[in-house]
C-alpha cells in the first residue's frame, strides 16, 4: 500500500527520534497542524517543508513529496539536493481537476477549498502562483491533439494589470463569474475583450469580456506521452 505524504512524514519522524512537537517547532506551525498533516487531513504548504528540509538536509525531499527513491540520500546527490532547498525554488502546485471545475469558479478565492485540492512540488526559480488545470470538453480537440483531453496544464497567475497585454498566440486559463474555467488561445485583443480561440473545432472562437473574468492563468508547459516518446509543449517561460 503507497503511503501518503503524512505517512511518510510520520515515518520519517519515528527515523529521526523527533516528536510532532519538535516538528511543529521547527516549521513554526502549531501541534494541531501537525497532527493534521500526519493524520492526511491536510497537506502542508510548500514553505513548511522547505524549513523542514533546510533543518534536516540529509532527507531525500523526492521521497518525502512523491515517495520515490530512497528516505535519505546518498552522499553524491547531497550537495545537489540541499542547494535545490536553499534556492528556495520549491514551489506548491494545487491541481485542480475537470471534475471540480464548477467548484472552482464559486469557491477559487477560498483558501481552505484551494487547500484540499490535489498538490505536487516542483523546484521553479520564477516567483509567482502556480496551478495544473485538466483540459477537458471544448478546450481541447481530441487524443492527437497538442493538447488533449486529461492533459494536465502548468500555468503561472497572471497579475490584473498584464491583463491588458495579453499575447497573440499564447494560451490561458480563464475563470470567470458565471463560467467553468476555459483554456483558449489568444487570436487578439481589443481594450477590454479578448478574441479566444478553442482548441475544439466543434466551438466557434468567441469574444470575451474582460470583466466578466476572475482569474487569469498564463499556460507554461505539458508533457505528451506519444509512442513512448515524452515531449513538451512551451510557452515563453
Amino acid at each position: 500500500m503507497e503511503l501518503l505524504l503524512g505517512d511518510r512524514l510520520k515515518k520519517l519522524l519515528d527515523e529521526l527520534k523527533l516528536s510532532q512537537t519538535q516538528f511543529a517547532e521547527i516549521v513554526g506551525i502549531s501541534k494541531n497542524a501537525t497532527t493534521s498533516i500526519v493524520k492526511n487531513r491536510s497537506l502542508p504548504r510548500a514553505d513548511i517543508l522547505q524549513r523542514f528540509l533546510k533543518a534536516n538536509p540529509n532527507v531525500n525531499a523526492n521521497w518525502l513529496m512523491t515517495g520515490n527513491g530512497s528516505m535519505f540520500l546518498k552522499k553524491q546527490l547531497f550537495e545537489t539536493i540541499t542547494d535545490m532547498v536553499n534556492n528556495s525554488d520549491l514551489k506548491e502546485i494545487r491541481i485542480i481537476h475537470a471534475e471540480d471545475r464548477s467548484a472552482y469558479k464559486n469557491l477559487h478565492w477560498q483558501e481552505t477549498f484551494i487547500n484540499d485540492q490535489p498538490v505536487e512540488y516542483r523546484n521553479i526559480s520564477k516567483l509567482g502562483v502556480y496551478r495544473k488545470f485538466e483540459m477537458y470538453d471544448d478546450s481541447m480537440d481530441d487524443d492527437d491533439s497538442i493538447l488533449p483531453e486529461g492533459s494536465l496544464l502548468l500555468c503561472r497567475k497572471l497579475e490584473q494589470n498584464l491583463w491588458g497585454r495579453l499575447q497573440r498566440g499564447d494560451i490561458f486559463v480563464f475563470v470567470g463569474n458565471d463560467f467553468n474555467y476555459k483554456i483558449r488561445q489568444v487570436k487578439g485583443q481589443d481594450a477590454n475583450k479578448v478574441y479566444l480561440h478553442a482548441f475544439n473545432d466543434y466551438f466557434d472562437d468567441a469574444d470575451l469580456d474582460l470583466n466578466t473574468v476572475t482569474e487569469i492563468w498564463y499556460f507554461m508547459e505539458r508533457s505528451i506521452k506519444r509512442s513512448n516518446l515524452d515531449y513538451k509543449l512551451k510557452q515563453r517561460v
